[in-house]
């Protein structure tokens, strides 16, 4: 287990996230935020786009299902809670397919709720282009208790449009706000085992929360690391 970074709020580990995850103590989690790969093949565009590990087809990505959520179920506490992104439209079942698995793991694991991120506006294409994904609320237990009745299962957030060199799929700060802010508490420990481009550990670390990444790629590491560094702490009001 490499420790490629850490400050006093973010750690992240280099390596395969089965192996690291089975080093990491039982009960300590309070939240999982994560991007995993969808077993579409997924590569960015234009000369030198790079593509996503484990995401060659969907059979990899069911197979690292049923090894990484028993590990994240050990790892959380009581009535803790996964947020899961999963594909958008597609002309293949994955959201289907993805969910038929976690019900395979009942009853470590409940799927609470699916819900979808609208990205305000279309991506590239023809016809019906894709404008949402899907983001699985995964439950150990009851859930994590929320008082707030007003919240849709529909988030709207703008999608990021990476830059040359930067992780091919990135999750944009506001829709990680959206999910970390109302599951969670300053000093609370927020997992992502797929952390790719940090930007789950750089909100955990700006709203004053702890985060533990993982990360196969050196150079999504050192993306993840140098995007830590640069966060304030915003003041707990």
């Amino acid at each position: 287990m490499t420790l490629y970074y850490q400050d006093d709020s973010v750690q992240i580990f280099q390596g395969s996230c089965i192996e690291i995850l089975k080093q990491l103590p039982s009960q300590s989690i309070n939240l999982v935020i994560t991007d995993p790969p969808y077993g579409i093949d997924f590569h960015g565009r234009g000369k030198g786009a790079e593509k996503i590990a484990n995401d060659k087809s969907f059979d990899s990505v069911a197979q690292l299902i049923h090894q990484v959520i028993p590990e994240l179920v050990r790892l959380l506490k009581d009535d803790a809670e996964i947020y899961w992104f999963c594909s958008g439209g597609s002309q293949k079942p994955l959201i289907a397919q993805v969910w038929l698995e976690f019900i395979k793991l009942k009853p470590q694991l409940l799927v609470k709720n699916l819900i979808i991120w609208d990205k305000l506006y279309p991506g590239l294409g023809w016809d019906w282009r894709f404008q949402y994904e899907t983001i699985f609320q995964l439950c150990k237990g009851k859930g994590i208790k929320s008082d707030d009745h007003r919240r849709g299962n529909v988030i709207s957030a703008r999608k990021i449009i990476p830059k040359f060199g930067e992780h091919p799929t990135p999750k944009s700060s506001e829709i990680i706000e959206k999910l970390l802010i109302p599951k969670s508490k300053p000093g609370d420990v927020i997992l992502d085992p797929f952390l790719g481009g940090g930007t789950t550990a750089a909100v955990a670390k700006k709203h004053g929360r702890q985060c533990i990444g993982i990360e196969l790629v050196d150079k999504y590491c050192a993306l993840a690391a140098e995007r830590c560094r640069q966060v304030k702490i915003r003041e707990q009001l």
